[in-house]
Formats: C-alpha cells, sequence, structure tokens
C-alpha cells in the first residue's frame, strides 16, 4: 500500500509540475497518504485536514510536552 501511495505521490508531483505548480504536498500525518494541494497564502500547510490530523498531532505533542501517557 505504501508503495502505491509513494508512486502516486511521485506521479501526482510529476504532473503537477508540469502545469506550474509546487504546491502539491503529503499529507505530514502518521499513517495518512493523503495528496493536496496547498492553496495557503504562506504555502506551509502540513496537514490534508486539520480537524483531522493537524488536531492529532497537536494533541499527541501537547500530551507529550505535558507527560500525559496515552
Amino acid at each position: 500500500m505504501q508503495d502505491t501511495a509513494n508512486r502516486t505521490f511521485i506521479c501526482s508531483v510529476v504532473f503537477i509540475d508540469l502545469v506550474g505548480s509546487t504546491r502539491l504536498r503529503q499529507c505530514a500525518g502518521d499513517n495518512c497518504a493523503l495528496l493536496f494541494l496547498d492553496t495557503s497564502r504562506p504555502g506551509k500547510r502540513r496537514w490534508c485536514s486539520m480537524e483531522r490530523c493537524g488536531n492529532r498531532n497537536k494533541v499527541r505533542e501537547f500530551r507529550s510536552r505535558a507527560g500525559v501517557v496515552s
């Protein structure tokens, strides 16, 4: 599955590069292979969805700083 996701990502990057955009990204969330087009003004979006992957990561970081074990 990961190999297929990697191939899809590479093909997508090549395609988007051909049409002139460099904002195709793979979600930085654990166990998430979704691709998204970063339309944020600074172009630094990391998550496919803040409500999904971004929130999970922020909760995990908060708990690790607070010493909470989940």
